[in-house]
């Protein structure tokens, strides 16, 4: 906050003077809300190289205010950004979130070698980047789910969410394993989660008495929601093996759950102490 503050006062003061090429320097600052402001300030005064430059930051508000700038100077951002994006190998992060904010479906060809990049950043601005595009290929995401990266395999959970009905539910169980890393594991859970009430409610009775604290807590934070604010106005009821299943589950977790807790999940899930319907 006092860096901004003294940004915004030196930016202030240097083009009260006359002299706001002396913003210049602030264009480097660590912190992007004053690189933010050096950029706007200098784009105002006609400085606009120095929005080109900060077109592939590798913050989000420096590069939407680099993009204003130069739409207000006539400039195509787009273009700009296929052009950074096409002329290294592999491409610039900041160049690819660039255009996946500002370019249209067809840059699809152009982002998708990110998603093989060494650096996770690569990684992580490609997904991003096809999810604003809206060009969403599955099974490539999927392959993407035990990336050693986590923020990368968030990413890919994230673009992947509105479309786990399409995921194998065979796949996401093998990924939820214990034996993979937490963040493969926590990815797999959201996707489960997605994939409709009792398979969200068979996942979180597996993961009820789970050895990792944080998977383990969600799924009962996540089972104790679903009981006080969904449960009563879930009009379906199982069917077939997921019935099997979730008795079995509430006779494992019995003893972690309570007898009380135990028979309010076998009245919404219409079972009997017995495992059969009532």
């Amino acid at each position: 906050m006092i860096r901004v503050q003294c940004a915004d006062a030196a930016i202030r003061a240097a083009v009260a003077a006359g002299s706001v090429d002396d913003v210049r320097p602030l264009t480097a600052s660590g912190t992007a809300a004053v690189r933010a402001a050096a950029v706007s300030a200098l784009a105002r005064a006609g400085e606009t190289d120095v929005a080109e430059t900060a077109l592939a930051d590798r913050n989000p508000t420096v590069r939407e205010v680099a993009q204003a700038a130069l739409r207000r100077a006539g400039v195509d951002p787009p273009e700009r950004y296929r052009a950074l994006v096409r002329a290294t190998v592999p491409a610039d992060p900041g160049a690819v979130a660039g255009l996946g904010e500002t370019g249209a479906t067809p840059d699809t060809e152009l982002v998708q070698p990110s998603l093989t990049d060494a650096r996770p950043r690569g990684r992580v601005e490609g997904v991003r980047a096809l999810r604003r595009l809206g060009s969403v290929d599955v099974p490539t995401l999927v392959k993407m789910l035990d990336d050693p990266s986590a923020a990368v395999t968030r990413q890919v959970a994230t673009t992947l969410a509105p479309h786990a009905s399409d995921i194998a539910s065979e796949r996401l169980t093998e990924l939820l394993d214990a034996r993979q890393v937490p963040h493969t594991r926590t990815a797999a859970y959201r996707l489960l989660r997605a994939q409709g009430v009792w398979t969200r409610v068979l996942t979180d009775l597996e993961l009820y008495e789970d050895s990792d604290e944080n998977l383990r807590g969600r799924a009962r934070g996540d089972l104790t929601g679903w009981l006080e604010r969904e449960a009563a106005t879930t009009y379906s009821m199982p069917t077939g093996a997921t019935v099997g299943r979730l008795d079995a589950l509430l006779r494992q977790v019995a003893p972690s759950l309570g007898p009380s807790r135990e028979r309010l999940l076998r009245f919404h899930l219409g079972l009997t102490d017995g495992g059969s319907r009532p």
